[in-house]
């Protein structure tokens, strides 16, 4: 392999990982490899997929803290006070560092 098909490999394989990182994340132009001035290919493409994670985890975080507050919401049309320890986890939740 020469130079010229090495590099359109490495080309071939960036892009594939850059739209399996949109596709799997959910984000789209919040993985942009910002932040990366080393001028190499790869620390480019770890930025992206180190991006992808993080949106990925906060939609999992915020999806958890959604499902305590429509508990919430569902037990606060019942007769009795819904328990309050479900906001209080909601809050929680938004806050973990994983």
């Amino acid at each position: 392999m020469n130079q010229k098909e090495h590099d359109k490999e490495i080309g071939r394989w960036q892009e594939s990982i850059y739209e399996l990182i949109k596709k799997i994340s959910g984000a789209d132009s919040e993985i942009d490899g910002g932040c990366c001035d080393s001028g190499d290919d790869l620390d480019g493409t770890l930025v992206e997929i180190e991006q992808g994670f993080e949106f990925f985890k906060q939609r999992v975080i915020e999806a958890c803290a959604k499902v305590l507050e429509d508990e919430h919401k569902k037990l606060s049309k019942r007769s009795y006070p819904p328990p309050q320890i479900l906001i209080k986890m909601a809050k929680k939740v938004r806050n973990v560092s994983i």
